[in-house]
C-alpha cells in the first residue's frame, strides 16, 4: 500500500502495515496542538475559556523564524499526505477560518 512516508520509531520493534503510520501521525498532531508548540496556539476564546471553540488551534503570530517555516512546511506535507491517502485522519483541531483560508473560501458568512 502507498503511503507518503514509512515509519520505524526509533528503539521499538514493530513493522509498519498501518499502525505505526497512524500512531505517527496521531503523535505529530498531538504535538502540533501542545502548548509548547511553535506553530500553533490555542484560539482566543481557548485562552480565555469564554465562547464557543474552545479547543480549537490557529497559527502562532510568531512563527516566522528558519525553524518555524520548517515546521510549515513539514504540515503542509502532513496535509498533502492525508488528502491523498483516504484513510488517514488528521486530529487537528484548527479554527473554521484557518480551514476557509486554507480551501479558498470567503472568511465572511
Amino acid at each position: 500500500r502507498d503511503r507518503g512516508f514509512r515509519v520505524k520509531f526509533v528503539g521499538e520493534a514493530g513493522d509498519d502495515y498501518g499502525g505505526l503510520y497512524r500512531e505517527a501521525f496521531t503523535n505529530l498532531c498531538a504535538e502540533l496542538q501542545a502548548d509548547s508548540s511553535e506553530l500553533l496556539q490555542r484560539c482566543p476564546n481557548g485562552q480565555h475559556g469564554l465562547g464557543s471553540n474552545r479547543s480549537s488551534f490557529l497559527a502562532r503570530p510568531s512563527a516566522s523564524s528558519p525553524r518555524a517555516l520548517d515546521g510549515w512546511r513539514m504540515l503542509g506535507l502532513l496535509l498533502g499526505c492525508a488528502l491523498l491517502q483516504r484513510d488517514t485522519v488528521l486530529d487537528l483541531e484548527l479554527c473554521e477560518h484557518v480551514w476557509k483560508v486554507l480551501v479558498g473560501s470567503p472568511l465572511d458568512g
